[in-house]
């Protein structure tokens, strides 16, 4: 079967058969809207749309998907096979795109003589072939390939479209789509022992011949005996012999994978040597060349088998004429790959079975563990099975033989071990399988305090600092619940706030809560928690009065940075902290003061403001007035509804006993101007500004570092709403608390004031101002708590937090099928975009999901060890987590030499199979020389003195002078 895009007026359909198979495409009114088409297969999107197109109604084997509508499907009734199509194809894209010959090849899924396949880029197709095959690629471009033993190999097909191929008269076609998996890096240059290329000199002796031809012509001299001479040996020059050369370089090419035996490699690779030239250069690697060197015991380990780095370096080092001898189990993922020179296969033999561990799974019931395990060995052996504590002695060989244990509960993860005597692959030998059920959802605390509130709900808490979350971040995976409880904003890199918005919105819960370092007093106003919170920091009412704010900053030498203050650099910095706590119509002026003051930014409104573009004060020496800093600032804030001054300084003055600085003060006073003192330095002084602020309404703190922008930006707040702290007392229900919750809502002791955005929900009031409020963000949700102390009863806060605690939805899971992560949800879902996270024990990989249908996608399994892996993705419905084994390579599940792989390879590249006492003799037969002296040059040397001498017989040189008689010759006699 095949279709081929632009053939005829439509698709060419191969192997249909009349009467038995049947293609309909959809009639009636179609759907006018773009949708994109998806595989029902793990084929990637094949990025085309459809932009009329109908649903087919009770489809059977659906093949395609338009948006989550089935389009095409396949089945089988009395009548035979019928395919239905729900689109005209013209009415698409898919015939543009390496999609159409893939639906056609799950079209006829069953009649797999089609000539049509599907390849993933980057990969050698191995082709059944009597002749040589031309590839002609997507661009148009055509190579012949040779064939070997009736078989050729096809590499390069890098590109992704269309390939034909074409051999003795048969055509067939190939699709090659994107794989799933990064393809390996190809394998680092070596030098190469070989002798450098013959230069070209094919175009100079066909332009000698062509020289000598004409001059022949010219001169009408076709008998002359040196002329043939001359023509002759510009004709052997043009064949290029060079006689003589050396024996071809032999190059011993050893696999080191994990699958090679542990002990009779190295025996082996002795044994060659001693057998071999002394010459041979050895190479040896797994998935790529890992060193070239002159001889010696190899270097075991390598995770996974390619031939095509190995092969492809001992060509170069060989050279023409070489030979390669390659040491190998024939277990690689890249199959039997070309090679330019003929390749001596050594089979790897190993004199002990090899028992190993092919899956196993463990379900916690109760107080124990029940272990299910598969195992099997290439030949009947005696074993010991391991589980975890409990050990089992079993006969295996290469059927599969299941093996079941009962070990008590504890660890989350326990260990299959099989023990044969003189096993000769360890890779295999253990599986580590996580344990499934009975474990408590987990949730990670940051700050004291709430670690009761998360056990009462059922969840296992964990407590942890707030920097601790960098580090604990690829542990994460498996929390279904996350408590920031009284923690400062600054205590949270901005690494990790972005990760926590990703996570809720994967479906996290977080839990935000506390008093005195939370929420204004915490610095979270116009921070990213603040965006997460469904309760405002800034506690005003949406109708509040502008707020115009004046910063004062001293830029006396005792501010500076090295003297414990902020120093000017930071006047951008603090002007923006400060900006992003306020709303869009507020206002904000910059002014500095030393001895006088200056303005650096006139009152503007933060939706306009750019901190960037601040002047920043230059530090003076001499005494600091703020009596002109006061006058400055009252004059910037004149006009206002509310004002606030919030000056930083050290608290030392010049003026401060000054009768000025009292009238400024009380003008301050006078115009309902509240100061924020923010006293910094290494020894600060509270005076006068203490007074001023108390006179005013204000507040002064003492700080310093990054705790300077908090106080400021609190202090702010607090002013213009008067206060952030309110005491406790009851609390009023609202209307989702019977739902959400439940019982008689208790007393709080305390709380500090905030604002519930409109979005929110709020569950609970204290004094007519929101106490308890939650939101949705994506697929995950935020729960915040105005206090530090509240006592909920246990069956409270487990209501509360219930959607922390309740199971994953049951329709969409994650697991791993033939070596790729695939996530299966509900049909009528879409399937989940964006990024799935895997776990390890070297961390954390991020890795996309390619849809395939609706409600499905697959994801590649990053390559490592194998260990037990946290896997967890957003999808339609909530977060979904998942523990899987990754597992062994496929080469370690099927151990032992490959006897058709390893003759497939000899065959493709004219070499052999031979054992070690006969690779000696192989080589001695395959062997061939390098070029030896090129003649060509001397030959043609020969070629131009013999024309030479010809030319100098023809001229007469060498005769003796006639003498002239004086009479003249009729014309035309000699």
């Amino acid at each position: 079967m095949a279709a081929r895009p632009g053939a005829g007026a439509g698709p060419r359909l191969g192997r249909v058969r009349p009467g038995r198979d049947v293609v309909r495409v959809g009639r009636g009114a179609p759907t006018e809207a773009s949708a994109p088409l998806l595989f029902a297969r793990h084929h990637p999107p094949p990025g085309a749309a459809a932009r009329r197109w109908r649903p087919l109604a009770e489809p059977a084997d659906v093949l395609l998907f338009a948006g989550a509508a089935p389009v095409v499907d396949r089945g089988e009734g009395p009548a035979g096979v019928g395919v239905r199509f729900g689109f005209l194809p013209e009415d698409t894209d898919l015939p543009d795109t390496a999609g159409w010959p893939v639906l056609f090849v799950d079209l006829l899924e069953r009649d797999r003589s089609g000539p049509c396949r599907v390849h993933a880029a980057g990969r050698p197709l191995l082709l059944q072939a009597e002749a040589d095959v031309t590839v002609t690629g997507p661009a148009g471009e055509s190579r012949t390939l040779p064939a070997r033993g009736g078989r050729v190999v096809v590499d390069a097909l890098d590109q992704q479209g269309l390939y034909t191929l074409a051999s003795a008269g048969r055509e067939a076609w190939v699709a090659v789509v994107p794989p799933l998996v990064t393809t390996p890096p190809a394998a680092a240059a070596l030098s190469a022992p070989t002798s450098p290329p013959a230069p070209r000199r094919q175009p100079w002796v066909l332009a000698s011949l062509a020289l000598l031809a004409l001059v022949l012509v010219l001169s009408r001299r076709w008998a002359t005996p040196l002329a043939w001479p001359a023509l002759v040996l510009a004709g052997i020059a043009l064949a290029d012999p060079r006689p003589g050369g050396e024996p071809g370089q032999v190059v011993l090419a050893v696999d080191t994978s994990d699958s090679m035996p542990r002990d009779e490699t190295p025996a082996a690779v002795d044994a060659l040597r001693r057998r071999l030239p002394a010459a041979t250069t050895q190479i040896e690697g797994a998935g790529e060349v890992g060193r070239a060197h002159a001889g010696g015991p190899p270097t075991l380990g390598g995770r996974r088998t390619r031939h095509g780095p190995l092969i492809a370096a001992a060509a170069r080092l060989a050279g023409p004429g070489g030979v390669i001898v390659l040491l190998t189990d024939g277990r690689a993922e890249d199959g039997p790959v070309a090679s330019p020179l003929p390749v001596v296969v050594v089979p790897a033999r190993a004199a002990a079975p090899d028992a190993r561990v092919l899956g196993a799974r463990a379900l916690r019931l109760g107080p124990q563990v029940f272990v299910h395990a598969t195992l099997a060995a290439d030949r009947e052996v005696a074993a010991t099975v391991t589980v975890g504590e409990v050990s089992l002695p079993v006969a295996l060989g290469p059927d599969a033989r299941a093996v079941q244990a009962v070990v008590p509960a504890g660890a989350q993860v326990i260990e299959v071990r099989v023990a044969a005597a003189g096993d000769p692959v360890a890779a295999n030998d253990a599986l580590p399988v996580a344990v499934e059920g009975g474990r408590p959802p987990a949730a990670v605390v940051v700050g004291g305090g709430a670690v009761g509130w998360a056990e009462s709900a059922g969840l296992g808490a964990r407590e942890v600092p707030g920097a601790g979350l960098v580090e604990a971040g690829a542990g994460l995976g498996l929390v279904r619940a996350m408590f920031i409880h009284d923690q400062p904003a600054a205590t949270f890199p901005p690494a990790v706030t972005a990760g926590l918005a990703r996570w809720v919105a994967a479906g996290g819960v977080l839990v935000l809560a506390g008093r005195a370092d939370a929420f204004g007093p915490g610095g979270w106003a116009g921070t990213p928690l603040d965006d997460l919170s469904p309760l405002r920091a800034d506690p005003r009412e949406p109708a509040a009065s502008r707020v115009r704010v004046a910063l004062a900053l001293d830029r006396s030498g005792s501010m500076a940075r090295e003297a414990g203050g902020i120093g000017p650099e930071a006047v951008g910095t603090l002007a923006a902290s400060l900006a992003g706590s306020l709303r869009p119509r507020d206002e904000v002026g910059v002014l500095a003061f030393g001895l006088d003051a200056e303005a650096l930014l006139a009152p503007t409104p933060v939706e306009k403001l750019t901190a960037d573009g601040l002047q920043v004060p230059a530090l003076v020496r001499g005494g600091t007035r703020l009596g002109p800093a006061l006058a400055l600032a009252r004059r910037q804030l004149a006009g206002a509804q509310e004002r606030v001054l919030v000056v930083l300084s050290d608290g030392r003055f010049s003026d401060a006993e000054a009768p000025a600085l009292e009238a400024e003060a009380a003008a301050l006073e006078g115009a309902g101007v509240r100061v924020v003192a923010v006293l910094t330095g290494e020894d600060p002084s509270r005076e006068p500004l203490a007074s001023l602020a108390r006179r005013t309404g204000g507040t002064v703190v003492q700080a310093a570092g990054g705790q300077v922008e908090r106080y400021a930006t609190a202090g702010v707040l607090g002013a213009v709403s008067d206060g952030f702290f309110a005491p406790g007392g009851p609390v009023v229900a609202g209307s989702g608390w019977a739902a959400r919750v439940g019982g008689a809502p208790p007393a709080v002791d305390r709380r500090v004031r905030v604002a519930a955005r409109p979005e929110a929900r709020v569950l609970a009031e204290a004094g007519g101002d929101p106490l308890l409020a939650e939101w949705a963000i994506g697929q995950g949700r935020v729960i915040a708590l105005a206090t530090d102390r509240w006592d909920l009863g246990a069956d409270q806060w487990a209501a509360l937090l219930a959607p922390a605690v309740a199971p994953r939805p049951a329709d969409a899971a994650l697991e791993l099928e033939d070596g790729l992560l695939v996530f299966q949800g509900l049909a009528e879902d879409p399937p989940p975009h964006g990024l799935v996270v895997v776990e390890g024990q070297g961390g954390s990989v991020a890795v996309p999901w390619h849809p395939v249908g609706p409600g499905r996608a697959v994801a590649a399994l990053p390559p490592g060890d194998t260990e037990v892996l946290t896997i967890s993705s957003p999808s339609p419905r909530g977060a979904v987590q998942a523990r899987v084994t990754r597992p062994p390579p496929a080469e370690l599940r099927a151990t032992g030499a490959d006897a058709g792989a390893v003759a497939l390879q000899a065959r493709l590249s004219g070499g052999r199979v031979a054992e070690v006492g006969d690779a000696a003799a192989a080589v001695a037969a395959l062997r061939g020389r390098q070029p030896g002296t090129p003649l060509a040059p001397w030959l043609l040397l020969l070629a131009v003195l013999a024309l030479a001498l010809d030319a100098a017989r023809w001229a007469g040189l060498g005769r003796p002078l006639a003498v002239s008689t004086g009479r003249r010759r009729p014309f035309g006699r000699t």
